[in-house]
């Protein structure tokens, strides 16, 4: 079993943390608020940690930037994809899946709408 953080990351603590690295939130498991230090400011971003019901290793899955997806909103999909996890599904390999579903439906829909080429 992997570590817990011992308090809840607040919301004022996400907007102000600039110490770089993951800082996992301590009521929803797997999931971490990751500060980044780029050039003169920094980032901060939403992952989800777990490991891989079908192959065993360590994931991460990026959910977000903390400008875009709130707190409340992070825990409530990090809670979502532990289910997933726990019911033997791979998010990763899930979204991926979607991904490219959605990818091959756009390029035959392309090829639908292209005109016949006509042989003379």
């Amino acid at each position: 079993m992997g570590r817990t953080a011992a308090k809840a990351l607040t919301a004022k603590q996400v907007q102000t943390e600039t110490r770089a690295g993951y800082h996992a939130d301590g009521l929803c498991a797997g999931l971490n608020l990751q500060v980044t230090p780029l050039r003169e400011r920094i980032t901060r971003s939403w992952v989800f940690r777990y490991t891989s019901p079908t192959t065993r290793k360590r994931r991460e899955l990026g959910l977000g930037s903390t400008l875009t997806r709130k707190l409340a909103d992070a825990r409530s999909l990090g809670g979502e994809l532990r289910l997933k996890v726990l019911n033997g599904i791979d998010p990763k390999d899930e979204r991926d899946k979607a991904r490219a579903l959605a990818i091959s439906a756009r390029a035959q829909q392309i090829t639908d709408l292209a005109p016949e080429k006509r042989t003379a």
